[in-house]
């Protein structure tokens, strides 16, 4: 095959090729930028999870221990375990440490009383005093909440 060239036709032009060039470039830029925020997604979803997966079992175990007639609080890691207010099965059976997998995780676990009419106050007598409302923060090394979970306890 023999193609034939116009006389008038040289090649392409510098003004075509940076044409070209800036096309290119907006799409490359467009294309690392949603790479970059899937990355980011995912890296939320991960602390996400393993928040959700410390406050679950954190919750597991708290559901297993007795009733506690006052309130409490405290804060475990994979290192460390402190009370605010000692629950009263604290001396028996201390809360387990955080498995190594959740280095650079805490948690804090509370015990609030109930407020069973809504009002905003505890009113003794009247709220019921048989029910604990338990609250897990789970927070990441740079003390960011990654994940909270509220349940009630009766003692029945």
């Amino acid at each position: 095959m023999y193609y034939v060239i116009k006389k008038h036709e040289k090649g392409i032009s510098l003004i075509e090729t940076v044409v070209g060039l800036a096309i290119i470039s907006i799409i490359s830029v467009a294309f690392l930028s949603s790479l970059t925020t899937s990355f980011m997604g995912a890296a939320v979803q991960g602390k996400a999870a393993v928040g959700e997966a410390i406050a679950t079992s954190q919750m597991e175990y708290i559901k297993t221990q007795p009733f506690s007639n006052n309130e409490w609080s405290y804060t475990v890691s994979t290192s460390s375990r402190s009370y605010t207010q000692q629950p009263s099965w604290w001396d028996e059976r201390d809360p387990p440490l955080l498995d190594s997998d959740y280095t650079g995780y805490y948690a804090l676990v509370t015990a609030d009383d109930f407020d069973a009419d809504g009002d905003g106050t505890i009113e003794v007598p009247g709220d019921d005093d048989s029910v604990r409302e338990i609250t897990v923060n789970v927070y990441n090394a740079q003390n960011d909440l990654s994940f909270a979970l509220t349940t009630y306890k009766a003692n029945r």
